[in-house]
């Protein structure tokens, strides 16, 4: 009887060579989409409609400015929607070689127009004031105020930056 040798050196070599197991996946995955139509209120919009011009003013004097010539900012946003309007206001005016000149703003400097430029209300500007947008989604608010330069006062265009910030 003769023994072969070679049937088993072929075991020998393949399982050393790591023959293919079979394994089970064990993790799958897969994506979906996401979405949602929403119905919610119109975003806010501020745009400068007037800027606060002051025109010439004497030194040693005061200058202020009719209502229907203030800064004025149209709001937008939801229909009849409640919103709060504030302001970030400047305490001086900057002109030339670093000279200020005062600038105020009074209890009653803040303007509601409704519509502009018919009739007006007052506010303080100073703090936030809250109001609504129209039925049409507008809003229309303006500020006036007053400067003061002093008698010695350098000549010259003397500039600052009013904000106006509008929230739901």
């Amino acid at each position: 009887m003769k023994r072969s040798v070679l049937p088993v050196a072929a075991l020998l070599v393949v399982g050393a060579f790591g023959a293919g197991q079979a394994s089970a996946q064990t993790s799958a995955s897969a994506t979906a989409n996401v979405s949602a139509t929403v119905v919610g209120i119109a975003p806010l919009t501020a745009t400068t409609v007037n800027d606060l011009d002051f025109g010439t003013v004497n030194a040693g004097s005061s200058g202020t400015v009719a209502p229907t010539d203030a800064a004025r900012f149209l709001i937008t946003g939801e229909p009849s929607f409640p919103v709060n309007v504030s302001f970030a206001l400047p305490g001086s005016l900057a002109g030339p070689g670093g000279a200020t000149i005062p600038i105020t703003f009074g209890n009653a400097d803040g303007l509601l127009w409704a519509p502009f430029p018919t009739t007006f209300t007052t506010f303080n500007p100073n703090g936030a004031f809250a109001t609504s947008i129209d039925g049409f989604g507008n809003l229309e608010v303006g500020i006036k105020g007053t400067v003061t330069p002093p008698a010695a006062t350098v000549s010259g265009a003397y500039t600052g930056t009013i904000t106006v910030t509008v929230a739901y």
